[in-house]
């Protein structure tokens, strides 16, 4: 008698086993098509974003070929399409840059920074909390901005 229990435990055991591998691969392909459909949905809101902060630098009179430069960014963990201006400025041998930080579907501008790398005259970023601080640099400046960016 002990002997057929263990055979049947052992049968037990084997189905089981067989079962739980089963429904192990199909979880792994239910992942696959998830991770599938989330890369799918990230590159269409890239492409929509993209579209969106062109037409955004155009409607504020930004153009291509006096030098002003477009860097737009999805950022999933916000769900949000941020665009980075940058124009250059020569004026009496001094370069200065403008780069402003905005949300290119509200138009909300997170960062604005504006001067040279002796003079800062404008530097300041906005956060999604409303807080809103000042830094010293352009370097300053990229590392504030960084998060809306990544």
């Amino acid at each position: 008698m002990a002997r057929f229990t263990i055979v049947v435990l052992i049968a037990v055991a084997a189905i089981l086993a067989g079962l739980l591998y089963k429904e192990t691969s199909a979880l792994r392909m239910e992942r696959s098509k998830v991770q599938e459909l989330t890369r799918k949905a990230d590159f269409d809101f890239q492409e929509r974003c993209a579209r969106r902060a062109e037409e955004s630098f155009k409607f504020l009179g930004y153009k291509s070929d006096s030098g002003d430069i477009l860097v737009n960014h999805y950022n999933p963990r916000l769900n949000k399409c941020f665009m980075e201006t940058t124009s250059t400025l020569l004026k009496s041998k001094n370069l200065s840059v403008v780069k402003i930080v905005t949300d290119a579907s509200e138009g909300k501008e997170y960062g604005e920074f504006g001067g040279s790398n002796q003079i800062v005259v404008i530097c300041k970023v906005r956060f999604l909390s409303g807080e809103e601080k000042t830094c010293n640099s352009k370097d300053e400046f990229d590392t504030m901005v960084k998060q809306y960016l990544e």
